[in-house]
């Protein structure tokens, strides 16, 4: 559509049921039959010759029968089939309704109760039935179907049309009503008619508007209140048609469409007429429009006239005051532009911040002697206050859209151990040293803590579970290959041959491992945040260390060892399945990546819960339907811009259009009277003129303008429809978003369970990184060897790797930083270097 109007031939729907009757017996054939002959020539169902024998035969016997009808002629002549004729009145009725749908489409528009893209969507939907089927489908029933008018609208449309039959009439009243309340004054209102007329009295009209209340209670639909009278008090069909005819004059003088249509065509004349006089352009952010005249009028435009065109082109908001605009428009001077809009940007609010009353910056890796620097913070000392976002306000463009306040952040600050929140401030649950971990938990860490000591005799064939989690562990006997043990400390007397993990240091004075004899045997498995202290054989094990492994005298096969710090063993011998893995300068981080995919995995939940994919996918919907208007906009002006090119004189001797823009390029301001050229930022528009320029590259000047002049006035009409359609979308949009946080609110009890959840998590998460603050490590970290280490033993660092390919005897590995360009590698020196 080129104008975002009914005026076009649109042809809007109404319901089957009263629509115009079909056939030939309409008065149609008497009163046209001259027409319904060109008709029948027109559809190519006779020739010319025989046009012109059918009219002056049908006009001798006209005069001869006054009663003589085209149909007559048609079955004397035998000129058309039986067919033929049935598809010559279908398409007859077929073009009136056509007529009397463009004047519903007109007022549905004017009225504002249909879109005129929806209008002409069904329109094309109504062509296509018909050139398939030879029927047709009344564009109201394809509106209504698709959602895009209601009952209610459509009743009004056919009722200011009277296009409803006098026995769809009372059902018709009752379906202008949208709401039950309208229902009920309409009724009220054919009540008061019954009892004006004498058809009724008051007290039946009461005993009958008492039926329909009690019906309606009982759960049954709300029947029209003529009908109620007609079977209470016997109201006649003829009182009853004479009721609603009234009402019907009543009602049409009450939703007053046809004045709404007479103003809206009246103000598209102008419209139109301004559209030529003046141009327009928006600044990026769109909160400012300029306006510019482009050609003289003679007529004269007031303030309101261009303030309602300014409206329809997408600027209503910020509109500069009367007086300034009434001189803009006495000036007349072409070229002129003024500052018609001028939107009202948003304000930024203040983010929230944490303000804290120790001192934050202490790491918890200081490796500090003097003590008395450490935060010390007694039991209910304020540790730091939340200071609370301040929200923005919103702005608007000039269009009157809302322009969002940038969200201010908010900051996090989790509660660990030794911490606890009341509002928005954090207070210590006890006396200690005051720590900030990664920014955002707090703890207070007990400065001594006391670990109790905890003895187990025999040994252990079970999983003990957390029985001794917090204690210092002595165990007088060994783990057995299904023991499993958690502690503080571990001190064993006897063998490790199960698992075993401790916060602190772990010590074996016997052997670990199951040794390799049996090849089906589960290595032994020991993890220390401190040390492991072995004293005698290690064999078939995995070790795993947050600080170093000292076992001066132990014999290791078939082992791997990972160690932050350092390294220090007797022999590392080849024996058994696998070679010994050794590895220093890597920092054990199992269970926090574990926990890591388990906060993921929840986090995953928790935009489910909050439908954050689909919010995204609904703004990003808006915003590209928002951004066509624009784009129209844009191809709008280029083609202007290409008409000002084709009419300069001194560009007259260049033939094309890339000539043309090519030599306005190189010669910036030269010629004034182009304006400017729309700026590329938009790989839509560069397309568009990619495609424009290759499509009009065998045109001369003179051909190039007009179609220019054609496009650029499509694309003005096609952007006005996008601005009409752009308020539909807001409200699409707004909808959609209340449908949303409807969800969101109703799965608030989930979303607060799953964020506590979360929070917990991460205060788990860094509780326990805390506790693997490691001291300052080695530079480098070594793996010392007192005697031999056998071929085939791996040595890693943090990146290189090394395979001992000899047996060697008193060394020690460390691994050398990557250097001028030269990789990182192990070092091999002796023993005591």
């Amino acid at each position: 559509m080129s104008e975002p109007t009914p005026t076009a031939d649109i042809t809007a729907a109404q319901p089957a049921a009263s629509g115009s009757p079909a056939g030939p017996e309409n008065n149609f054939i008497d009163n046209d039959g001259a027409g319904l002959i060109e008709l029948a020539f027109k559809c190519r169902l006779i020739s010319l010759h025989q046009e012109s024998v059918l009219m002056e035969t049908f006009a001798e016997k006209r005069r001869t029968f006054p009663g003589y009808t085209v149909l007559d002629l048609f079955r004397e002549t035998d000129i058309l089939s039986e067919e033929s004729q049935a598809f010559l009145f279908a398409v007859r009725d077929h073009l009136e309704m056509k007529m009397l749908d463009k004047k519903f489409g007109e007022l549905g528009v004017a009225n504002q109760l249909i879109d005129p893209e929806s209008v002409q969507r069904a329109l094309d939907i109504q062509s296509a039935i018909f050139k398939e089927t030879s029927k047709s489908k009344l564009i109201g029933d394809i509106l209504l179907e698709n959602e895009e008018i209601t009952l209610a609208d459509k009743a009004a449309i056919l009722l200011t049309q009277d296009r409803i039959k006098d026995e769809l009439l009372s059902e018709t009243l009752n379906d202008i009503a949208a709401t039950e309340i309208e229902k009920l004054n309409i009724n009220m209102r054919f009540g008061a008619i019954a009892v004006k007329k004498g058809y009724v009295t008051i007290d039946q009209l009461n005993q009958a508007l008492r039926r329909q209340k009690q019906e309606v209670e009982e759960g049954k639909e709300r029947r029209y209140l003529g009908l109620i009278l007609k079977e209470m008090f016997d109201l006649s069909d003829d009182a009853l048609g004479r009721i609603l005819k009234i009402q019907r004059i009543l009602e049409k003088n009450r939703l007053s469409l046809e004045k709404a249509l007479e103003k809206y065509n009246s103000e598209t004349h102008i419209n139109k007429r301004l559209g030529t006089l003046f141009t327009y352009r928006f600044s990026k952010n769109k909160l400012e429009a300029a306006l510019s005249r482009a050609k003289h009028g003679f007529e004269s435009i007031s303030v309101q006239d261009l303030k309602r065109w300014l409206t329809t082109v997408g600027i209503s908001h910020g509109l500069c005051p009367d007086e300034e605009i009434a001189a803009f428009l006495r000036a007349k001077e072409i070229g002129d532009e003024i500052i018609i809009a001028k939107g009202t940007p948003p304000e930024k609010g203040q983010d929230s911040w944490l303000e804290f009353y120790f001192d934050a910056e202490f790491q918890a890796t200081d490796d500090n002697p003097d003590q008395h620097v450490l935060p010390m913070v007694k039991k209910g000392d304020a540790l730091a206050r939340i200071v609370p976002a301040k929200p923005g306000i919103p702005g608007k463009d000039v269009s009157g859209f809302s322009i969002a306040a940038p969200a201010p952040k908010s900051v996090i600050l989790n509660c660990g151990e030794g911490v606890i929140r009341e509002q928005d401030l954090y207070l210590a649950e006890h006396d200690g040293i005051a720590l900030l971990y990664k920014g955002r938990t707090l703890f207070v860490k007990p400065r001594e803590i006391a670990i109790p000591v905890r003895h187990h005799t025999g040994s252990v064939d079970t999983d003990l579970g957390d029985t001794y989690e917090g204690a210092h562990l002595k165990l007088d006997g060994s783990v057995l290959e299904n023991g499993r043990i958690r502690c503080h400390r571990l001190e064993v007397s006897g063998n490790v041959y199960g698992q075993v993990s401790a916060a602190g240091d772990i010590i074996v004075k016997g052997n670990i491992g199951p040794g390799h004899a049996d090849d089906t045997a589960e290595p032994a498995k020991l993890k220390a945040e401190g040390d492991i202290l072995a004293g005698k054989t290690i064999s078939n094990a995995i070790l795993i260390t947050g600080k170093n492994l000292k076992a001066p005298g132990a014999d290791l096969s078939a082992t791997a060892v990972q160690a932050y710090q350092d390294i220090t063993v007797k022999n590392v011998l080849n024996q058994g399945p696998r070679p010994c893995i050794l590895q220093t300068g890597k920092i054990p981080n199992l269970k926090a990546e574990g926990m890591d995919i388990l906060i993921q995995a929840r986090q995953d939940e928790l935009n489910q819960l909050m439908c954050s994919d689909e919010t995204e996918e609904l703004s990003e919907w808006l915003r590209q339907k928002l951004e066509i208007k624009d784009v129209y906009l844009q191809q709008q002006a280029f083609l202007k811009y290409v008409v000002n090119l084709c009419k300069c004189p001194p560009l007259a001797s260049l033939t094309s259009l890339s000539d043309k823009l090519l030599a306005a390029k190189k010669n910036p301001g030269k010629w004034p009277e182009l304006g400017e050229l729309p700026d590329d930022s938009s790989q839509v528009l560069t397309d568009f003129k990619k495609d424009f320029i290759d499509e009009t590259r065998d045109m001369d000047t003179a051909a190039l303008e007009s179609h220019a002049r054609e496009q650029a006035d499509i694309k003005y009409g096609m952007y006005r429809a996008a601005v009409s359609a752009t308020r539909r979308y807001h409200r699409e949009y707004e909808e959609k978003k209340r449908q949303l946080e409807e969800r969101i609110k109703a799965n608030a009890p989930q979303i607060r369970k799953m964020e506590e959840l979360i929070k917990k998590l991460n205060i788990r998460k860094d509780t326990f990184l805390l506790g693997q603050v490691h001291e300052s490590q080695p530079i480098p970290p070594a793996i010392r060897v007192k005697n031999q280490v056998a071929r085939g033993t791996v040595i890693k660092g943090k990146q290189a790797r090394l395979t001992v390919d000899q047996n060697m005897f008193g060394v020690k590995f460390t691994e050398q930083p990557p250097s001028a360009g030269e990789p990182p590698e192990i070092l091999i020196q002796g023993f005591y270097d």
